[in-house]
């Protein structure tokens, strides 16, 4: 399909590709810019900015970017999101309560918005809170075997092995029920809840090996802190970052 490079959405779609799938930041970055110059104000653009600069390490660059964005357009919900999450990735975890309460208030059953929080309630070191936030999250998705994974990543950290190992199984199999569903990453995360380092590495092997999108990102967020104590581990996420290094 031809994209028309003369609006923002185009460069948008090739941005997403080239971050998440070719892997190649400077044409991420080239086509970001073309963007925000055909517009300056969408919401978006700075929303998919933000994450770049998440993806190549920048953090705190990343905030600031999404907080002048959110202040231009503060109703914006998946700006704000990626705002919240920007926050969490820099530890600012009730900064990213703040916004996810903010949009709760726009609608009360946002899925995204309970995560986050169940996150941060998480990673504040209460993840009993977490885990009825994430059991929100899945019943929300009325599907017996959808949005589990936080869900088990927390079951996980309470030390919930049968309930964890439960929730893998019904992954694996929704795997098989959807196979072009993207699920090594999360298989990858609530193996990591166990700190099964054999596992941890097997599904981010699989990642790397297909250039799934959603894994780089997931392992800049505080909850995989500590994966890269594998040595195996620490060579393929050398590997890649230095792909994303600009």
């Amino acid at each position: 399909m031809q994209l028309d490079d003369t609006i923002a959405e185009s460069h948008l779609a090739k941005a997403n590709a080239h971050m998440f799938y070719k892997w190649n930041p400077k044409a991420a970055y080239e086509s970001l810019q073309k963007a925000i110059q055909l517009a300056p104000a969408h919401s978006e653009a700075y929303d998919v900015f933000g994450l770049f600069h998440i993806l190549i390490g920048k953090k705190e660059e990343a905030i600031k970017i999404l907080e002048k964005a959110s202040l231009n357009d503060p109703l914006a919900p998946h700006l704000n999101h990626m705002l919240a999450e920007a926050y969490i990735m820099n530890n600012q975890y009730d900064d990213a309560l703040r916004i996810s309460d903010r949009l709760l208030e726009m609608e009360p059953q946002m899925r995204v918005a309970l995560e986050t929080k169940g996150w941060c309630y998480g990673l504040k070191g209460d993840w009993h809170k977490a885990a009825e936030y994430f059991t929100e999250v899945h019943r929300l998705t009325n599907h017996p075997l959808k949005g589990l994974a936080p869900l088990g990543f927390a079951y996980g950290m309470l030390g919930e092995k049968e309930k964890t190992l439960d929730i893998i199984k019904k992954i694996e199999q929704r795997q098989i029920d959807e196979p072009n569903a993207v699920l090594d990453p999360d298989l990858m995360m609530v193996w990591w809840s166990l700190r099964d380092f054999d596992k941890t590495y097997y599904y981010l092997h699989k990642c790397i090996e297909q250039q799934m999108g959603p894994f780089n990102y997931m392992l800049e967020l505080p909850m995989m802190k500590g994966v890269e104590e594998d040595p195996r581990i620490k060579a393929l996420l050398d590997n890649v970052r230095k792909r994303y290094s600009v």
